[in-house]
């Protein structure tokens, strides 16, 4: 009789979890930045999370950053152009309840980074100006987390999503902070 009564005890405590609904996948989208010593730059991001529990699930995020820097040097000028691109993925953690879900994930993958140099004579117009762009592609590792605010059952707002940013760029490491915040719909 204790064991039917256990049984019986564990059954009702299991039920509360089971009854609450964990969404099958989360999409995120919303403004994204990142910071190193040298910049900051402003971009967006995106993510989806395919949820395989109430706490795990598998999160792919896709951001881009965007720069621009103009210098005058009196007889010339130089403009400079950059773009950064992440494309990770991996395994995120999560808290859920009612009013809100704490997250913290480890992702990894690739990135892209590309700039364009243009040198022009605004002081003399028939010297022609010049351009150099290149790319370059590198191994990507993202560490963090952030929390998402419940507005409705489908619904959250990411205030704060904050990550290290590591990539690898011609053999040297590039530490970055990245923040973003945005709308998660859920399906």
């Amino acid at each position: 009789m204790r064991k039917l009564a256990f049984v019986f005890a564990l059954s009702i405590l299991a039920v509360p979890p089971l009854c609450q609904e964990v969404p099958r996948v989360e999409v995120f989208g919303g403004y994204s930045l990142t910071h190193d010593k040298a910049q900051t730059r402003s971009g967006w991001n995106a993510q989806a999370t395919l949820n395989l529990n109430r706490w795990l699930g598998i999160t792919t995020d896709v951001a881009g950053y965007y720069g621009n820097t103009h210098i005058d040097l009196g007889l010339s000028t130089v403009n400079y152009t950059d773009s950064l691109h992440t494309f990770t993925a991996g395994p995120t953690l999560s808290y859920r309840t009612s009013k809100f879900t704490p997250f913290a994930h480890v992702l990894v993958g690739g990135a892209r980074s590309g700039g364009t140099s243009t040198v022009s004579y605004p002081s003399f117009p028939s010297v022609p100006s010049y351009r150099l762009s290149g790319s370059d592609h590198s191994f990507t590792m993202l560490t963090g987390g952030g929390i998402d605010v419940n507005l409705t059952r489908r619904i959250a707002f990411r205030p704060v999503q904050a990550d290290w940013l590591l990539t690898r760029f011609g053999g040297i490491n590039w530490n970055r902070f990245r923040y973003s915040a945005g709308i998660v719909i859920r399906f």
